[in-house]
């Protein structure tokens, strides 16, 4: 890939992470009401309700969400197709292992939004932490290959900072989930601060400067 194609890459991942927030946030606003703690909440309340909220066809609040769940489905679909996938796919280190990892995050990341969405009669926890599995193996790739990259030490950084706090917060919630520690109303604060990690460390990623392993090092980007 050459080095306009790899910026061209790196802007496309840019506008796909930042259109998947926005897209987020237009779900938020149509979010009719209430939450796991207070059913009967108006709007979306950010520090207490769970993403996955925006996915309900019906609020908690009793009122129809009609528009959300999809605008939510499509924000899920670009960052992880046009946000997350990119980095996977152009891995140099463990490249089999990203690309397969990827996918199967890409995967579950849109089932467990279908199965909200549809209600399936398929437990939702126990979705949301094969994502964080397969979310979390997939990342490792991507941070051995920042770790490669003398120039991209904020990157490395902040994608080690995520994975950290992706690993505290899914065994947190598995700990819920198994009954052995009930801690689920910090789980929604937790999520925002992992989501918004998230889609920080991705834009940086995305704009990583590297050399690429030629005589005369051209700058060259991740994606």
């Amino acid at each position: 890939m050459s080095n306009s194609q790899q910026l061209t890459s790196a802007r496309l991942t840019i506008a796909a992470t930042l259109s998947s927030a926005v897209l987020l946030a237009a779900s938020m606003l149509c979010y009719p009401g209430g939450d796991r703690f207070d059913a009967s909440g108006t709007g979306y309340r950010f520090w207490h309700n769970f993403m996955c909220d925006l996915l309900m066809t019906r609020a908690w609040n009793g009122e129809p969400n009609a528009v959300g769940p999809m605008l939510a489905l499509l924000s899920a679909l670009v960052i992880m197709v046009g946000g997350f996938l990119p980095l996977s796919f152009c891995c140099r280190r463990l490249a089999w292992f990203a690309k397969a990892t990827g996918l199967m995050s890409t995967a579950a990341a849109l089932f467990m939004c279908v199965q909200v969405i549809f209600d399936l009669p398929i437990d939702h926890g126990t979705i949301v932490l094969v994502f964080a599995l397969c979310s979390l193996l997939a990342s490792v790739p991507v941070l051995r290959e920042l770790r490669a990259t003398e120039s991209a030490k904020i990157p490395r950084v902040a994608g080690w900072l995520v994975f950290a706090i992706a690993s505290v917060t899914g065994v947190f919630f598995a700990l819920t989930e198994w009954g052995v520690l009930d801690v689920t109303p910090l789980l929604p604060s937790a999520q925002k601060i992992l989501w918004i990690a998230t889609i920080t460390w991705l834009v940086l990623t995305a704009r990583s400067p590297r050399g690429d392993g030629s005589a005369d090092q051209r700058t060259t980007y991740l994606v």
